[in-house]
């Protein structure tokens, strides 16, 4: 095998999964940005806008305007600061909370579905495997 068709191989299951995973979420209403700042919020409800684009790595006009949108849909509230009018608030609602939980259990079915039926030796061979490739990147 060619490392060109290796190469070919990891683009087209990256982008596979990627459009699985998308189809998925849509399925729910839910956009896979919506599900990166929805996670985010889980784990630290009521931050401000800046650590959510610190913590999801999502440019600030964006995670603006996907949180706009979010609010529209329900999903989360955003309140400014009381002392710092500079600052903005976000926390999920109840049915952020859901949509959060419904993307998570999704994934993970995903998941299942996807490596389910491969062993757990081949895929610590896969994963080692992927760890070198990376490894070599860096270098």
């Amino acid at each position: 095998m060619q490392y060109s068709d290796i190469v070919s191989e990891l683009a087209s299951l990256s982008k596979n999964y990627g459009e699985k995973l998308k189809n998925e979420l849509e399925r729910d209403g839910l956009k896979i940005l919506y599900c990166r700042l929805l996670s985010a919020l889980a784990e630290e409800d009521g931050g401000t806008q800046l650590s959510l684009v610190e913590r999801t790595g999502i440019k600030a006009p964006t995670v603006s305007i996907m949180l706009r949108q979010m609010e529209k849909l329900g999903l989360v509230l955003r309140k400014v600061d009381d002392y710092d009018l500079r600052k903005t608030h976000v926390n999920l609602t109840e049915k952020g909370r859901e949509a959060d939980k419904a993307a998570k259990d999704r994934i993970v079915q995903m998941q299942k579905n996807t490596f389910g039926n491969i062993s757990e030796e081949d895929l610590k061979i896969f994963c080692s495997v992927l760890n070198t490739i990376s490894d070599n990147l860096k270098s």
